[in-house]
């Protein structure tokens, strides 16, 4: 319990594989983080808010027959095996994994190794297939 116009600090509470949003009153208002403080002015119940980390899929080409679900990850996973594959077929293309900036694929590329940083958006790297005559 604490008084009326009592000043308190916001426990910083930690859950596995999530990330703390902050602390939020019955009208869904955020009012602080952990170790922020809180003055009471009337009677009020605190709700703990948290998420994890959002994937999508862009297959990054117009008029893709597909669509891929988002994916939800634990914070601090790895993509792991379970990256998707785009199942319809690209005319002329390869599809040759996933990366993060879809002008830069080289240098953002993504593994099932490499750790989910944050929410994120995928985009599909296609390689052009040469038909020998």
């Amino acid at each position: 319990n604490v008084a009326y116009n009592e000043a308190v600090t916001l426990f910083n509470p930690v859950k596995a594989g999530y990330v703390f949003d902050g602390w939020f009153d019955a009208d869904d208002n955020k009012v602080g983080m952990g170790g922020d403080a809180y003055t009471v002015t009337d009677d009020v119940t605190l709700t703990a808010k948290w998420s994890q980390y959002s994937v999508s899929f862009d297959l990054n080409y117009d008029g893709a027959a597909e669509t891929i679900d988002d994916k939800i990850y634990a914070v601090g996973a790895k993509y792991g095996a379970d990256l998707p594959v785009p199942t319809s077929a690209r005319d002329g293309f390869e599809f040759k994994g996933w990366c993060t900036d879809k002008n830069n694929a080289a240098a953002t590329a993504v593994t099932a190794d490499d750790v989910v940083e944050g929410n994120v958006t995928l985009y599909a790297v296609w390689e052009a297939v040469t038909v020998e005559p």
